[in-house]
């Protein structure tokens, strides 16, 4: 974004009475389908590995946040619901420590 269009936008803003957060003048949402936060408790799968135990942060119809508890070392899993036992493939999106970003498939 140009120093222009950043000056314009946030003029248009301040002329409709807003508040301007200087560091966010604007939010891009890339997600494709909205999110729900949720606290799920799940395990991660894959033949001939040890369950590691996770919690759902937030899931989508195409994917979820996860809160792992260990190592998840493979890019493509099964993640099994506690709840209900029911099972999505996944391949990891993105690695924070802690928590990793899944696509269903």
């Amino acid at each position: 974004m140009t120093q222009s269009t950043t000056d314009d936008l946030r003029a248009a803003i301040v002329s409709l009475g807003a508040i301007v957060d200087e560091r966010r003048i604007a939010t891009v949402e890339r997600r494709k389908s909205a999110r729900a936060r949720t606290l799920r408790t799940a395990q991660i799968l894959w033949l001939g590995g040890e369950p590691v135990k996770c919690t759902v942060r937030n899931l989508s119809e195409k994917g979820a946040c996860l809160e792992v508890r260990g190592d998840v070392p493979r890019n493509t899993f099964d993640l099994v619901f506690d709840v209900d036992q029911s099972r999505r493939y996944c391949w990891v999106a993105w690695r924070e420590p802690n928590r990793i970003g899944v696509k269903f498939r």
